[in-house]
């Protein structure tokens, strides 16, 4: 995911990020020194809620096979594009995500 962040702003497309699990203030160690070095704008893209990275967005990525990205489907609006590239949703409910490889 983070080459594809880094690929994304690369050609100046806005991009959010939600992951409940990412806590810039918790990151330690090699963690904290992978980010400070691959992504280190990556607090200024990170959002505190689901509804808040989908809202604006022309394209949606799951990129998680955390329970709460089931939420996604029902939270798109018409026009989005949706992608799971993890392929939790590929079965699941009335939108049918894009995926890769799956």
């Amino acid at each position: 995911m983070v080459r594809l962040v880094e690929a994304l702003l690369g050609k100046g497309i806005p991009v959010k990020i939600y992951d409940r699990n990412v806590r810039m203030a918790a990151l330690v160690g090699s963690n904290r020194e992978y980010v400070q070095n691959e992504i280190p704008h990556l607090s200024a893209l990170l959002v505190e809620t689901l509804p808040g990275a989908l809202e604006g967005s022309e394209v949606v990525i799951v990129a998680s096979d955390d329970p709460e990205v089931d939420q996604v489907p029902s939270l798109l609006k018409d026009g989005q594009v949706f992608i799971d590239l993890f392929g939790r949703l590929a079965s699941r409910g009335p939108v049918r995500p894009g995926g890769i490889c799956w």
